[in-house]
Protein backbone atom coordinates (compact mmCIF):
# COMPACT_ATOMS: atom_id res chain seq x y z
CA UNK A 1 0.00 0.00 0.00
CA UNK A 2 1.37 3.65 -0.94
CA UNK A 3 -0.38 7.06 0.48
CA UNK A 4 -1.56 8.50 -2.53
CA UNK A 5 0.30 12.04 -1.56
CA UNK A 6 -3.20 13.73 -1.64
CA UNK A 7 -3.31 14.52 2.43
CA UNK A 8 -7.04 13.24 2.29
CA UNK A 9 -6.00 9.49 3.83
CA UNK A 10 -6.29 7.52 0.49
CA UNK A 11 -4.38 4.63 0.03
CA UNK A 12 -3.79 2.97 -3.55
CA UNK A 13 -2.47 -0.37 -3.79
CA UNK A 14 -0.20 -1.68 -6.87
CA UNK A 15 -2.82 -2.04 -8.98
CA UNK A 16 -4.18 1.19 -8.97
CA UNK A 17 -1.15 2.34 -9.43
CA UNK A 18 -0.29 -0.06 -12.26
CA UNK A 19 -3.86 1.09 -13.74
CA UNK A 20 -2.81 4.75 -13.67
CA UNK A 21 0.68 4.43 -15.53
CA UNK A 22 -1.17 2.06 -18.09
CA UNK A 23 -3.97 4.42 -18.68
CA UNK A 24 -1.52 7.30 -19.09
CA UNK A 25 0.78 4.87 -21.35
CA UNK A 26 -2.63 4.35 -23.55
CA UNK A 27 -3.35 7.95 -23.95
CA UNK A 28 -0.29 8.75 -25.67
CA UNK A 29 -0.63 5.69 -27.60
CA UNK A 30 -3.96 7.11 -28.67
CA UNK A 31 -2.55 10.60 -29.62
CA UNK A 32 0.29 9.44 -31.47
CA UNK A 33 -2.80 6.70 -33.57
CA UNK A 34 -4.99 9.62 -34.01
CA UNK A 35 -1.68 11.79 -34.79
CA UNK A 36 -1.01 9.18 -37.37
CA UNK A 37 -4.30 8.88 -39.01
CA UNK A 38 -4.74 12.57 -39.67
CA UNK A 39 -1.13 13.24 -41.00
CA UNK A 40 -2.07 10.02 -43.39
CA UNK A 41 -5.80 11.18 -44.54
CA UNK A 42 -5.52 15.15 -44.20
CA UNK A 43 -1.67 16.50 -43.54
CA UNK A 44 -2.73 19.99 -44.04
CA UNK A 45 -4.98 19.94 -41.33
CA UNK A 46 -1.71 19.05 -38.90
CA UNK A 47 -0.03 21.21 -40.64
CA UNK A 48 -3.05 24.32 -40.21
CA UNK A 49 -3.79 23.37 -36.60
CA UNK A 50 -0.38 23.31 -35.10
CA UNK A 51 0.08 26.22 -32.77
CA UNK A 52 3.10 29.05 -33.42
CA UNK A 53 5.01 27.18 -31.01
CA UNK A 54 4.75 24.70 -33.53
CA UNK A 55 3.14 22.09 -31.36
CA UNK A 56 0.98 19.16 -32.58
CA UNK A 57 -2.62 19.68 -32.06
CA UNK A 58 -4.39 18.88 -28.93
CA UNK A 59 -5.75 15.73 -28.46
CA UNK A 60 -9.32 17.47 -29.04
CA UNK A 61 -8.67 19.09 -32.02
CA UNK A 62 -7.44 15.28 -33.04
CA UNK A 63 -10.51 13.23 -32.02
CA UNK A 64 -13.26 16.42 -32.81
CA UNK A 65 -11.03 15.60 -36.46
CA UNK A 66 -11.08 11.90 -36.75
CA UNK A 67 -14.34 11.58 -35.48
CA UNK A 68 -15.91 14.57 -37.75
CA UNK A 69 -13.87 13.58 -40.96
CA UNK A 70 -11.74 10.60 -41.07
CA UNK A 71 -14.23 7.79 -39.95
CA UNK A 72 -15.35 5.96 -42.44
CA UNK A 73 -18.80 6.57 -43.72
CA UNK A 74 -20.28 3.28 -44.04
CA UNK A 75 -20.42 3.76 -39.91
CA UNK A 76 -23.57 4.88 -38.38
CA UNK A 77 -24.55 7.36 -35.71
CA UNK A 78 -24.33 4.88 -32.80
CA UNK A 79 -21.27 3.95 -33.79
CA UNK A 80 -19.74 6.92 -34.14
CA UNK A 81 -20.78 8.06 -31.23
CA UNK A 82 -19.05 4.65 -29.91
CA UNK A 83 -16.10 5.93 -31.13
CA UNK A 84 -16.31 9.83 -30.06
CA UNK A 85 -17.23 9.10 -26.87
CA UNK A 86 -14.79 6.17 -25.87
CA UNK A 87 -11.68 8.71 -27.42
CA UNK A 88 -13.21 11.61 -25.34
CA UNK A 89 -13.46 8.75 -22.06
CA UNK A 90 -9.97 8.05 -23.08
CA UNK A 91 -8.79 11.69 -22.75
CA UNK A 92 -10.68 12.54 -19.72
CA UNK A 93 -8.80 9.49 -17.99
CA UNK A 94 -5.65 10.91 -19.18
CA UNK A 95 -6.81 14.01 -17.66
CA UNK A 96 -7.48 12.52 -14.27
CA UNK A 97 -4.96 10.07 -13.85
CA UNK A 98 -1.90 12.47 -15.25
CA UNK A 99 -2.84 15.87 -14.44
CA UNK A 100 -5.29 16.12 -11.14
CA UNK A 101 -4.09 12.92 -8.53
CA UNK A 102 -7.36 12.28 -8.45
CA UNK A 103 -9.88 9.60 -10.40
CA UNK A 104 -13.05 7.88 -9.56
CA UNK A 105 -13.13 4.08 -9.81
CA UNK A 106 -12.29 2.66 -13.56
CA UNK A 107 -15.89 0.85 -14.97
CA UNK A 108 -15.07 -2.69 -15.59
CA UNK A 109 -16.69 -1.75 -19.43
CA UNK A 110 -13.98 0.87 -20.08
CA UNK A 111 -11.08 -1.17 -20.98
CA UNK A 112 -13.19 -4.25 -23.15
CA UNK A 113 -14.59 -0.77 -24.95
CA UNK A 114 -11.29 0.77 -25.43
CA UNK A 115 -9.09 -1.96 -27.04
CA UNK A 116 -12.24 -2.38 -29.26
CA UNK A 117 -11.84 0.78 -30.59
CA UNK A 118 -8.37 0.95 -31.12
CA UNK A 119 -8.57 -2.11 -32.90
CA UNK A 120 -10.97 -0.79 -35.04
CA UNK A 121 -8.52 2.06 -36.05
CA UNK A 122 -5.69 -0.07 -36.17
CA UNK A 123 -8.11 -2.74 -38.90
CA UNK A 124 -9.33 0.39 -40.31
CA UNK A 125 -6.31 2.79 -41.36
CA UNK A 126 -2.71 0.46 -40.50
CA UNK A 127 -1.91 -3.00 -41.78
CA UNK A 128 -0.61 -4.35 -38.43
CA UNK A 129 -1.63 -7.91 -37.56
CA UNK A 130 -0.31 -8.42 -34.77
CA UNK A 131 -0.91 -5.38 -33.04
CA UNK A 132 -4.58 -5.67 -34.08
CA UNK A 133 -4.54 -9.38 -32.72
CA UNK A 134 -3.20 -8.25 -29.25
CA UNK A 135 -5.92 -5.29 -28.78
CA UNK A 136 -8.48 -7.71 -29.69
CA UNK A 137 -7.43 -10.23 -27.39
CA UNK A 138 -7.94 -8.25 -24.29
CA UNK A 139 -10.89 -6.66 -25.39
CA UNK A 140 -12.09 -10.17 -25.89
CA UNK A 141 -11.17 -13.06 -27.82
CA UNK A 142 -14.48 -14.69 -27.46
CA UNK A 143 -16.12 -11.60 -29.67
CA UNK A 144 -13.09 -11.59 -31.97
CA UNK A 145 -13.50 -14.86 -33.14
CA UNK A 146 -17.52 -14.41 -33.87
CA UNK A 147 -16.62 -11.27 -35.45
CA UNK A 148 -18.38 -8.39 -33.12
CA UNK A 149 -15.68 -5.90 -32.41
CA UNK A 150 -17.80 -4.51 -29.69
CA UNK A 151 -20.33 -2.94 -31.85
CA UNK A 152 -17.69 -2.13 -34.57
CA UNK A 153 -18.94 -4.31 -37.75
CA UNK A 154 -16.34 -6.29 -39.36
CA UNK A 155 -15.89 -6.37 -43.49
Amino acid sequence: MYESGRGDGFEEDEADISADIYYITMAIGVEYLLNAIVLQNDPSFFADKSDERRRSPSLSKLIGKVCSDLLPTELDNDQRNLIADTLQLIKVRRNNFAHLGYHSSLHSYHPQVIHYVLAYFVKTYFEDEELLLNLLYYADAENYIEGEYGGLTED
